[in-house]
């Protein structure tokens, strides 16, 4: 358990309660992401990131601050109607470390087929599985990325960068 702090300390980690919200509060962010990239909410995304959040996607593309992930999944998720993308989570562990910061790991399924709705479309996946390893603080608004570090484990498609 981690250290007891008075109850004054606002967000305070006083009790094993308070680790299990904390927590659920940062395995909840797995699924905010994933519904933010199914439902192509580009505000969304970018929100779930601290402000100098830093993505860092695999073939060394990485972005810092909450402008460069806008910019990025704005151009990525363009056009939602040509398409239909779903991120499935898999398994979300999550280590608090204290009161304003943790730790996870999870894994996620993604479909993404070149066929907009209506639902249902043909499936044609999944097209990949990826890894996240995530550093993850605590602030006025609640739980935040500060960094994502995402690994392409299996692939149907070249990924840029992924030694041959």
């Amino acid at each position: 358990m981690l250290a007891h702090h008075d109850d004054e300390t606002p967000g305070a980690i006083v009790d094993d309660i308070d680790i299990v919200i904390a927590k659920q509060e940062c395995a909840d962010l797995s699924g905010r992401y994933c519904r933010a990239v199914n439902e192509c909410d580009v505000e969304a995304f970018t929100a779930l990131f601290s402000p100098d959040g830093e993505w860092n996607r695999p073939g060394g593309h990485s972005m810092v601050g909450q402008a460069e992930i806008r910019e990025y999944i704005a151009y990525a998720l363009a056009d939602p109607a040509q398409r239909t993308l779903r991120h499935v989570n898999g398994t979300v562990l999550v280590e608090v470390v204290d009161e304003a910061n943790a730790t996870s790991w999870s894994q996620t399924t993604v479909y993404d087929t070149p066929t907009g709705g209506p639902f249902p479309v043909a499936l044609s996946g999944p097209d990949m599985i990826v890894e996240y390893r995530d550093r993850l603080v605590r602030g006025p608004d609640g739980w935040r990325i500060a960094q994502r570090n995402t690994t392409v484990v299996f692939s149907v498609h070249e990924v840029p960068g992924a030694p041959q």
